[in-house]
Protein backbone atom coordinates (compact mmCIF):
# COMPACT_ATOMS: atom_id res chain seq x y z
CA UNK A 1 0.00 0.00 0.00
CA UNK A 2 1.33 3.43 -0.93
CA UNK A 3 0.19 6.55 0.91
CA UNK A 4 2.70 8.96 -0.56
CA UNK A 5 4.07 9.76 2.88
CA UNK A 6 7.70 9.73 3.94
CA UNK A 7 7.85 6.05 4.97
CA UNK A 8 6.25 4.56 1.87
CA UNK A 9 8.13 6.92 -0.44
CA UNK A 10 11.51 6.19 1.16
CA UNK A 11 11.08 2.40 1.09
CA UNK A 12 10.72 2.26 -2.71
CA UNK A 13 14.36 3.05 -3.58
CA UNK A 14 15.50 0.89 -0.64
CA UNK A 15 13.57 -2.13 -2.00
CA UNK A 16 15.01 -1.54 -5.47
CA UNK A 17 18.59 -1.18 -4.20
CA UNK A 18 18.58 -4.03 -1.68
CA UNK A 19 16.34 -6.60 -3.36
CA UNK A 20 16.30 -5.51 -7.02
CA UNK A 21 12.49 -5.41 -6.87
CA UNK A 22 10.25 -3.87 -9.51
CA UNK A 23 8.04 -1.83 -7.16
CA UNK A 24 4.37 -1.42 -8.05
CA UNK A 25 2.36 0.76 -5.68
CA UNK A 26 -1.31 0.57 -4.78
CA UNK A 27 -3.46 3.19 -3.07
CA UNK A 28 -7.13 3.02 -2.10
CA UNK A 29 -9.19 6.15 -2.78
CA UNK A 30 -11.80 6.32 -0.07
CA UNK A 31 -12.64 9.98 -0.50
CA UNK A 32 -9.29 11.68 0.19
CA UNK A 33 -9.91 14.15 -2.64
CA UNK A 34 -6.96 16.45 -3.31
CA UNK A 35 -4.64 14.36 -1.12
CA UNK A 36 -4.21 12.05 -4.11
CA UNK A 37 -3.11 14.85 -6.45
CA UNK A 38 0.47 14.25 -7.56
CA UNK A 39 0.60 10.81 -5.97
CA UNK A 40 1.50 9.00 -9.20
CA UNK A 41 4.31 11.46 -9.94
CA UNK A 42 5.69 11.11 -6.39
CA UNK A 43 5.65 7.31 -6.62
CA UNK A 44 7.39 7.29 -10.00
CA UNK A 45 9.99 9.87 -8.92
CA UNK A 46 10.91 7.63 -6.00
CA UNK A 47 11.38 4.68 -8.36
CA UNK A 48 8.03 2.89 -8.58
CA UNK A 49 7.25 1.48 -12.00
CA UNK A 50 3.48 1.88 -11.63
CA UNK A 51 0.82 3.20 -9.25
CA UNK A 52 -2.70 1.84 -9.11
CA UNK A 53 -5.36 3.93 -7.39
CA UNK A 54 -8.48 1.92 -6.62
CA UNK A 55 -11.66 3.91 -5.99
CA UNK A 56 -13.89 2.25 -3.42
Amino acid sequence: AYSGGLDTTAIIPWLKENYDYDVICCCVDCGQGEELDGLEERAKLSGASKLYIEDI
